[in-house]
């Protein structure tokens, strides 16, 4: 599919949603603005800044090894971490970088609204991916089942929603 399709919204089934609503767990790399690290935390989402343990300055290496071994979703601003030679899928719980102008108010909060909406709910629909998170749209980067790597695109228009898998 390379074509763009609405998704259509239906009546989630409670049972389903009780069954998926683990909450992502978070280490928030040094690129992460400290308010958004605290609006994360203020909303219940259990996050590790990497400049509240004092991790600041290290290499990214040492970010995506560690929030792996923590078995968390590293948050980033740093787009490098989709390199799949560098960090392949196998070598990460899931990588969610947030990609919005900082200076922009309206960029950053239609972010954040699709990262703790969309992503922070359901740990288990996007472990092991990795997602860039903008205003207008989601990226989601997986391996499928035969070893390829996909990407499927989420993007947000006028209150609905469409997709594109490639």
């Amino acid at each position: 599919m390379n074509e763009w399709e609405e998704i259509r919204a239906k009546k989630p089934d409670p049972g389903f949603m009780r069954t998926i609503r683990k909450k992502v767990r978070i280490y928030a790399d040094e690129s992460v603005e400290e308010p958004v690290i605290a609006a994360l935390s203020g909303l219940g989402i259990n996050v590790h800044s990497a400049i509240e343990n004092g991790d600041s300055g290290k290499p990214d290496e040492y970010h995506a090894s560690k929030a792996f071994k923590m078995r968390r979703f590293l948050l980033t601003k740093d787009k490098g971490f989709l390199d799949n030679r560098s960090y392949p899928f196998n070598r990460t719980y899931g990588i969610i970088v947030l990609a919005y102008n900082p200076k922009k108010t309206e960029q950053i909060l239609a972010s954040f609204g699709h990262l703790v909406d969309l992503i922070c709910r359901n740990e288990e629909l996007w472990k092991g991916q990795k997602l860039v998170i903008s205003p207008t749209q989601i990226d989601d980067h997986f391996r499928d089942e035969a070893g390829q790597d996909r990407q499927t695109t989420y993007r947000f228009k006028g209150g609905r929603v469409f997709i594109r898998a490639r």
